[in-house]
Formats: C-alpha cells, structure tokens, sequence
C-alpha cells in the first residue's frame, strides 16, 4: 500500500476510535447509510479490516435501482458477512407497486419522486434503527456542497470517514483489496457521434462493450481505443436520472441529469424530530475581523421588515440558508416551494432594493440604526423579479387586497439581492428579548416541544386548547409570538407583550405543571396562508420544536368584502402529509367553546355532539365592549389581559377621536 494510502487509512482507524468510540455500546445506533457505490464499499471493507467497529448498514430499493446495484449489494453482504437493512418505498414490492401508490417519476415532480422513493423510506430507517449517527462516504474532491467538508460534523452527528480520500485514492484502495463494484463499470458505450446528455439512457445506437477489469483500471487513452465516442457508468442512482459520461468527467457528472440538484436527499432532506432543518443549525454571527469588512463599499439601511429576515438568517433561524436568496433558490421556492436540493422552504428571502448603484460582486454594509444591527452581504446576484408570477405561485393570487400581495407590488423595491451574509451584531429590542434558536433548543433540551403561532393577545378559548394540546400531545408548548411587523389594525407588538406578560405569570399560578412558556420570533408577518404555515414550521423546528399547532385558517386573511382567500383547512392539508420529511407533529385542533351547560370549553364538536349552544363574542364587539368600559364575561378573557387591552383601545379611541376633532 502506497505511503498516501497508507496514512489516509491510519487516519480513517483513527477518527472511527475518536468519534465512534462514545457509541460502542450502542453501535447499532450508528447507521452507515449505503447506495453501493465504490466510496461506500471500500468504507465497509475499511471498518471490517482496519477497525474494530461496525456500524448498522442501512440502503433503500427506490423500486427504480439498477438491477446491478442489488447485485453489488448482494456480493457485498456475501463477502463482509453483515445483513443490509434494506427499506423500501412504503407499501411497495415492486416497481409497478410504486407506480400505483403514488405515480411515475414522469408524473410527479422531483421532490415528489424522491420523497416516495428515497427520503421517506430512510427517515422510517433511522426512526426504527433510533440513529444516532449517520456515516456517509461523502468527500471533499466530490465538489458542489462537499468542498469543504469536515470529518466530523458535530451539528449533524456525521461522521465522513472519507472526507480528504481522493477518487484515486477510492481506486488504489478498491484495487488492492478486491472491494466489490457495481458491474456496469466494466460496460462501455460506444457511439460513432456525440449523443447529448438527456438522451444517453435510452439512446439506441450504443454499441455495448464489456471490459475484463472496472473502467477505472484503465487509462483514459486506453478506454478511448474502443471507439470515437466512449461513454462509462461512473455513479449511480435511479436509472431514468442516471447516464453514461466521458471517461474525464467528475465523478457525479451523470446523477441527476436534467435536475437542478446535486444530491438526492438523504444528506440534505433526512432528518430527524428535534434537528434542524437540513440537519445543521446554522450561525452566521462572526466577529469583525473574520468579516470581509476591508470589501465593503457601500451601505444599506434595512427596514423593520427586512431586520427580521436578517436576523433569522444571522440566528439560524431560516436555516439551512446561509444568506438571502440567489435567483436560482428564489426561482426554486417560488415554484414549489423547495430549494434546489429539495428541502422544503415556504416563502422567498430576499433582500428588495431600488438601489441603482449596488451591483453583483459588491460587499454590502447592512446597517438599521433603529435596531442596532450590523452585517455585511456579497451581492452574488441581483435581479428584477417577475413579481406578479411570484404573488400567483406564492400566495395564490394578484390582488393587491391580499396584504402581502399589496407588499410586494407596492412597498417592496424593484430589485431583488441575493448572496452570502455575515453578521457583526445582532437587532436589539429594548421591549423584548427574543432567544435564539440555539438558546431555546438548550433551555428545553431533549423535551418534546410543541410550538404555538400568534400575533394576537390570547383569550381563555386559546388557553383551553393550548392545555388540552399539553396533555394529549405529553409535551411543554412555547407560545411563540411574532414581534415584527404583522398587519395595521393588529394589536401592536408591545401591547401584545404585556398581554403575554400578565398571562404568562396567571399561569405559573395556575397550571405551573402543564408547562406552557412564552417565547418572541423577530419575523415579519405576511399572512401567506399554506405557504406562511410550511415557513412557521421550519422556523419553529429550527427553534427545536418537535411538533406546531395548525389549526383553522392558519395565516389566512380576507378581502375588503370578507371573502377568505384561502379555504379553513388549507394549511392542514399542505402539512399534514410533509410530516416525515419535516420531522415534526402537526398537531391540528378543533375549536374550544364555552359551553353553560357545562360551565366549561369544550372541542365544538362535543358542543355540537351534546346539542350545546356555544357562547361567543365577535372580535369587533369585542372591541366595542373595551371602549364603552362594557364588562367582559370572564369566561372569554381574564380580566388581566382585558384591563390592558381596554387601556390600549380607549387611548386608541382618544388618539382618533381627537384626530377627527382637530380635522
């Protein structure tokens, strides 16, 4: 063995004892997921012969496989003397199994496809196996998202073994030790013109050679002696997104053709309930001389709005974005809602701009002198976006009566910048403090937290539901309020906080068991309907929220005749299926009621049930009531959050009142 070899593979037994050691008692929790290609094959013939631990090996049949990739599964099993764990797509055995059940890979989209056929099944995977560690065969030369790629990755609980290997490295190895490979590296295609890459896996005219040795102990010179053109099997996935290349390109250079990804999912889409969104939380808070400050050529003052996307980005909170949006990410969650490698993500993040002078290339001083933060953006990209095709796909119509339509055609800049962030200092509210993602998730660690979306002050109705969800659900619940912008007439944030106050210390008397916290978001609200409901769930996942509460017309809103542009459920229905990919519990509810009867609130369908006659009080007379001093029922609201919300209304109704006075 060559003395370069020789060290990666010392250094291979080495990290295994290191990162592994902690979870030798448990090594079956330790997954090494497998698609059998050669970097994953020669990384099972490393652990059996150079260490002492070997992990559970985890593949999934797509029901699309290469029949040469079983077969190179089989020969490894028979040789290393272990039992693949081997998942299939749910309720499927074969190919026209999976075709039935949930359509072809013509029929459905991309992330379709792969969430049936690959991430689904692994995420039912790890859930069985209880991972605790994923080993992938990733390396750095493999470009795209692994040009740097760390051994460990501690965030994700991934060990890659492989990281600094080289393909030839891979090869020497594989070479010296007889590792098995896949068959189709031995077969050429042969063709006497060059035929495009979309049409090399049906492509009639390849004459087929097969070689005595795996193309890769071959020259280039010597595999472009058997025809003018010559291509070669070099990776593998699924065989419609899987082509033949040129003996010099990359390695990967024939997955997923025709797709606008590099990975199919397993490293970007699976994880678990508790883990962040694309499995690494990400921070983008650094210190000044670790910025590229001395690139800095022109300043940006932020708005309200865009200091709360800001510091989601900065917190880790929109994770995995390491910036806002480039045309390509905005382009791919416009259409369907996803970025290009697939992770769910529901509405765009981009910074707006009617600046002339800011171009591509420039280092961007974001300041707000009315929040105290800083940051610097590289403007990789800055594009005029079609804004009307972006309120169709996004919210569901043009009309400039939906608030966020009206936004983004009328208040939002003409010029969209994407690009890397650095955050140099974080917003300051002198009212609020809004932890982080990595401050909630250490102050509950390891408990099953629900999340509660608001932007209203809450009434003995939500209290209900929110004890109700504790108890059916075994779980603390974070009422997580919204504290940027949300809608004019809505209660403003500061007098919401001292409702959530007042409420929050009658329930430390009350109901100190259940274990219900009040917890701020810096995010701007937009009533987006489905779309904002995916957003409050990733968001809240990131905060490390296990499950989120979505109940009827979650983010909905109405036109000026209070018509709803979005039906009750809608949110639900977008969800409700997401829920394994997500890794989190939607967690629906019927509407509480108040009921004489019983002198109680109950789900309205018990209410409806027992021929009950719910009490109600309409938000608007709600609020007539506060400002004639009208006594509210306490069944409705405490009587300590009326009191300062009735303050509120009455100085509210002076403010306009002396306003039509004065007019």
């Amino acid at each position: 063995m060559q003395s370069r070899l020789r060290g990666l593979v010392g250094k291979f037994a080495e990290d295994t004892h290191k990162y592994l050691s902690p979870f030798r008692d448990e090594s079956s929790r330790v997954v090494l997921a497998s698609a059998w290609l050669v970097s994953d094959n020669v990384m099972v013939d490393v652990l059996k012969r150079h260490t002492d631990f070997f992990p559970s090996v985890v593949a999934v049949d797509t029901m699309h496989l290469f029949p040469e990739t079983l077969d190179t599964m089989k020969a490894m099993e028979h040789k290393y003397g272990f039992k693949t764990h081997l998942y299939k797509p749910e309720g499927c055995e074969s190919k026209d199994d999976f075709v039935r059940l949930y359509g072809t890979h013509q029929s459905l989209s991309h992330a379709d496809f792969d969430k049936h056929s690959k991430v689904d099944p692994l995420i039912r995977a790890f859930g069985d196996l209880n991972r605790s560690v994923t080993i992938t065969g990733r390396r750095m030369d493999q470009g795209n998202q692994r040009v740097s790629l760390d051994v460990w990755e501690a965030d994700k609980k991934n060990f890659n073994p492989l990281s600094e290997w080289a393909w030839d490295d891979i090869i020497a190895y594989l070479l010296e030790h007889d590792v098995p490979y896949n068959y189709l590296h031995r077969v050429l295609n042969v063709s006497d013109r060059p035929v495009p890459i979309l049409q090399r896996d049906n492509y009639s005219g390849f004459e087929k050679k097969i070689l005595d040795k795996p193309y890769f102990a071959y020259s280039e010179q010597e595999i472009n002696a058997h025809g003018h053109f010559v291509y070669i099997w070099k990776s593998f996935g699924d065989t419609h997104s899987t082509v033949p290349v040129f003996y010099n390109e990359s390695e990967r250079a024939g997955r997923f053709v025709g797709r606008n990804q590099t990975e199919c999912g397993i490293h970007t889409r699976v994880n678990l309930k508790g883990e962040p969104h694309g499995g690494k939380l990400i921070d983008l808070v650094v210190k000044l001389e670790d910025s590229p400050i001395h690139r800095v050529s022109t300043t940006f003052q932020l708005n309200e709005r865009q200091v709360c996307d800001f510091e989601l980005l900065s917190n880790g909170g929109f994770s995995p974005l390491t910036g806002f949006m480039t045309q390509t990410e905005y382009q791919s969650v416009v259409d369907s809602h996803r970025l290009p490698e697939g992770q769910l993500f529901g509405l765009p993040i981009t910074l707006d701009s009617n600046r002339e002078d800011i171009k591509e290339g420039d280092f961007v001083l974001l300041e707000s002198d009315q929040f105290g933060c800083r940051g610097i953006l590289e403007v990789q990209e800055k594009w005029r976006p079609d804004k009307t095709a972006e309120a169709i796909k996004v919210y569901g119509t043009d009309s400039i009566e939906h608030p966020a339509v009206k936004n983004l055609m009328l208040e939002r800049g003409k010029y969209y910048l994407g690009g890397k962030l650095w955050a140099l200092q974080l917003p300051k509210r002198d009212w609020v403090s809004c932890l982080t993602p990595r401050q909630l998730r250490e102050r509950n660690q390891g408990q099953n937290l629900v999340a509660f979306q608001s932007r209203n002050p809450l009434h003995r109705a939500h209290v209900a539901m929110l004890l109700e969800v504790a108890k059916q659900n075994q779980a603390r619940v974070v009422v997580h309020p919204v504290v940027g912008p949300t809608q004019e007439e809505d209660i403003p944030a500061i007098v919401r906080k001292e409702t959530y106050d007042a409420l929050e210390a009658l329930l430390q008397e009350t109901h100190a068991d259940v274990g219900i916290q009040f917890e701020y978001l810096p995010y701007n609200m937009v009533m987006g309907g489905p779309r904002e409901a995916l957003q409050h769930a990733i968001v809240r996942k990131n905060y490390g929220c296990t499950g989120m509460i979505v109940g009827r017309d979650h983010a909905g809103c109405k036109d000026s005749k209070g018509n709803d542009f979005y039906g009750p459920y809608d949110a639900q229905e977008l969800l409700l299926p997401l829920q394994k990919e997500l890794g989190m519990d939607i967690v629906t509810f019927q509407q509480m009621v108040f009921v004489e009867e019983e002198q109680d609130y109950v789900p309205v369908h018990k209410a409806q049930a027992r021929g009950y006659k719910p009490l109600s009080i309409s938000g608007t007379k709600f609020r007539k009531m506060l400002v004639a001093n009208e006594t509210i029922p306490d069944w409705f609201a405490y009587p300590q959050v009326v009191e300062i919300l009735r303050k509120h209304a009455m100085t509210q109704q002076k403010t306009q009142d002396s306003t039509v006075n004065s007019s």
